[in-house]
């Protein structure tokens, strides 16, 4: 089954000292779900010369990447997820269909055919605990990151 989500992301990038005053008031407001201690592992997939991750970095207003998501540990049985994420000036959509990781290891080598507004307002409270804290949305991807620093040194 495919499922598609619309959400606006913000990201904050925080140090240990920032995490370790705000926990405590988010604790107090909010309670975690039964997903709030999971690893989350990503495979992207780009083209060979890495231009979906390059132009992302250049920050345009349209921008996607293709991804195999798994929550958790990942054996034959396991679901994962195979996404397609786009990003339409701060607006994030994403549309995933869930499969079998026996299955999705394939799917690199096309060894399968594929199945199948809200106000983005934060809370007063978390904006002022957030501000009080010197935290201010940042752009932050994890493939970027990684492409930067590790990547791109090999590409060229």
């Amino acid at each position: 089954m495919q499922t598609i989500f619309e959400r606006y992301e913000n990201k904050y990038l925080i140090s240990r000292d920032q995490a370790d005053t705000l926990v405590p008031f988010l604790s107090a407001r909010m309670t975690p779900d039964r997903y709030a201690s999971y690893s989350v592992a990503s495979v992207y997939y780009d083209t060979p010369d890495y231009s979906l991750i390059r132009r992302s970095l250049e920050k345009p207003v349209y921008r996607e990447k293709l991804r195999l998501r798994c929550y958790g540990s990942a054996g034959a049985d396991t679901t994962v997820f195979l996404e397609l994420k786009k990003k339409y000036k701060k607006r994030v959509y994403k549309r995933r269909i869930g499969l079998p990781y026996a299955l999705a290891r394939d799917f690199p080598t096309g060894g399968w055919e594929s199945a199948a507004g809200n106000s983005g307002a934060i809370p007063l409270w978390l904006c002022r605990l957030l501000s009080g804290q010197n935290i201010f949305p940042a752009s932050f991807s994890k493939y970027g990151t990684c492409y930067a620093g590790f990547i791109k040194e090999r590409a060229t």
